[in-house]
């Protein structure tokens, strides 16, 4: 049934002890000036040490100074509280939380008057309070009986065991020859039970009698209900099957799906108040797939907003979601990267020509530019042009910029944002970057004669100073120049000198496997312009790289863009002798 009307009487049985406790104490009132107290009833002194875990059996007047909202509700007012406007909270109500607000506001940090309320449970904080009401010597609490206590051997004969003590069990009612067994053990204390004096034990028969009486009165309200339902046409249903999902996995490593046939019996635990399991069989067969879902997002095109709910679909998170509502902005960025030129020393006046099939729908006015620093995307402005379906992007003064990772892909990158993205973004056909560095005046980090470094800040013999056949001068370009259509110009002072006339200086660069001559026009690498290759007078020599640059090659253990110039054919002069090696 899906609704049921609420309870008459909706106490529990423990409920019910309490009232009937509280009205047996109310009626022998009259005998306690005798000294008879009711069941459990004490007097003690007001310390927190005392008080903790008692219940209390008086109301407290007390007194709540700068009170907060915490403190007052649940307590009995012990004042009226004036609130304005004619508005007067009575001494003795109830103060909830609305009420409790109220007295904060109107009272502000002014004492507050209030009752600890009796058959309340005293913890600690209640019992320092409890301990600091000036002018208490005695608190009035009541105590139940502990089921089971422990107590020593000379108070043991005649007491029910409440634990086993090796082959004697619980329930043994205690006597002599029991006690010394259990002494032999070298047990000096047991558990026993505490057996319900008279009074408590009528209280709970006279309690589970009135719980049966409220059990059948609880009855009433549905079986009316029943009545009313029969009357207008309505019937019951007859008994259904109890139905709970499950989920079935595959076994870990399960290389092909597996079949949950219909039938298919799973148990469930059993009750708390239950010792049989409960058995369910699946209704109908079942395809338990190797497929996993891995993530789930939802895209919501009209408001531009997307969410992922990777965590609540897996199970990670227990929460549910909208299924087709986005919570954050969908974030509209282009990310490019250009190694060749990312990784110059410099980026001065870099140009960015985007071509797009487009040009009314390109949000060139809404592009805004990043470049990460580190720890974040810092925004960079840019000049912007346009010259048909060509978009012109200008930066000055770049700065360099650091690694980052981008979809798996560490380098430098910029990124293009578009906010306000209201139609669809166009297609870009085509990006191409543009930078002119000219850089002057720079030594080689490293030249070699044969394999013997050369001193570069002082004049210098390129092939030794007595130079033979197949003598080697290696020189190491500057990494960071070394890119597509870059042209580096060598600039080499000699003095005049009178070689041999068929001398021969063949010029190569090596690509990481060999050494390929570029003295000739035709190179597919680099393109060589020089008057005077040979070392007879001044050299100025351009070297200008291809589209494709070639690998770096390791030379005396450096891996770098090495050219080097070689002794082929001829000589600068004969020696005077033999050169004789060690």
């Amino acid at each position: 049934m899906a609704f049921l009307p609420p309870k008459i009487d909706q106490r529990t049985y423990e409920d019910i002890v309490q009232q009937i406790e509280v009205l047996a104490e109310d009626f022998t009132k009259d005998v306690e000036g005798g000294g008879w107290k009711p069941p459990g009833a004490i007097e003690i002194e007001p310390k927190p040490e005392l008080l903790s875990g008692f219940i209390l059996n008086e109301n407290i007047p007390t007194i709540k100074d700068e009170p907060t909202v915490a403190d007052l509700t649940g307590r009995i007012l012990n004042e009226e509280v004036d609130l304005g406007n004619n508005k007067i909270i009575k001494q003795g109500t109830l103060v909830n939380d609305n009420l409790a607000q109220k007295i904060v506001q109107v009272k502000g940090n002014e004492a507050v008057k209030v009752l600890l309320l009796r058959n309340t449970l005293i913890d600690t904080t209640l019992a320092e309070e409890i301990s600091q009401i000036e002018g208490l010597k005695q608190v009035k609490v009541k105590v139940r009986p502990p089921a089971v206590i422990e107590v020593e051997r000379k108070n043991w004969l005649d007491q029910t065991l409440a634990e086993d003590i090796g082959d004697i069990k619980s329930g043994t009612v205690i006597n002599e020859d029991i006690a010394q067994k259990i002494t032999a053990q070298g047990r000096s204390k047991v558990k026993v039970k505490v057996e319900t004096d008279a009074g408590q034990a009528l209280i709970r028969i006279f309690a589970t009698m009135l719980k049966s009486v409220s059990d059948r009165l609880n009855q009433v309200p549905e079986k009316n209900f029943l009545a009313f339902l029969d009357l207008i046409g309505g019937q019951l249903k007859p008994p259904q099957p109890a139905k709970v999902p499950l989920t079935f996995y595959l076994a870990e490593g399960s290389p092909v799906d597996g079949l949950v046939p219909a039938h298919t019996q799973v148990s469930a635990p059993p009750a708390e108040d239950a010792e049989e399991e409960i058995v369910f069989e699946t209704d109908r067969e079942l395809v338990v797939t190797t497929a996993q879902l891995k993530a789930v997002f939802v895209r919501e095109p009209i408001q531009d907003k997307y969410s992922d709910r990777t965590l609540e679909a897996t199970g990670q998170k227990d929460a549910g979601f909208l299924a087709f509502a986005g919570d954050r902005p969908i974030e509209h960025s282009l990310y490019l990267t250009c190694p060749e030129i990312f990784n110059l020393p410099e980026l001065a006046n870099l140009k960015l020509v985007l071509t797009t099939d487009n040009t009314n729908q390109f949000p060139s006015d809404r592009l805004n530019w990043f470049y990460w620093d580190g720890s974040e995307w810092k925004e960079q402005s840019a000049n912007r042009t346009s010259n048909g379906n060509k978009f012109t992007f200008t930066f000055t003064n770049l700065p360099i910029l650091t690694d980052s990772e981008i979809q798996e892909k560490t380098g430098k990158w910029l990124q293009a944002k578009v906010t306000n993205l209201e139609v669809s973004s166009p297609e870009i056909t085509n990006i191409q970057g543009e930078i002119k560095i000219t850089k002057s005046d720079l030594v080689p980090d490293v030249c070699l004669f044969n394999s013997s470094p050369l001193d570069l800040t002082k004049d210098f013999y390129p092939f030794g100073e007595q130079p033979e056949f197949n003598d080697t001068f290696y020189l190491a370009l500057h990494d960071q120049f070394v890119k597509p259509n870059t042209i580096i110009t060598l600039d080499l002072i000699s003095k005049l000198i009178s070689p041999s006339s068929d001398l021969k200086i063949t010029w190569e660069i090596g690509d990481g496997e060999e050494w390929k001559e570029i003295t000739t026009e035709n190179n597919s690498i680099v393109k060589w312009s020089s008057e005077s290759p040979n070392f007879t007078k001044e050299i100025t020599a351009q070297l200008e790289f291809s589209e494709k640059i070639p690998l770096p090659s390791t030379v005396n253990g450096e891996t770098r863009y090495w050219i080097r110039a070689r002794i082929t054919q001829g000589h600068y002069g004969q020696p005077s002798q033999e050169r004789k090696y060690a």
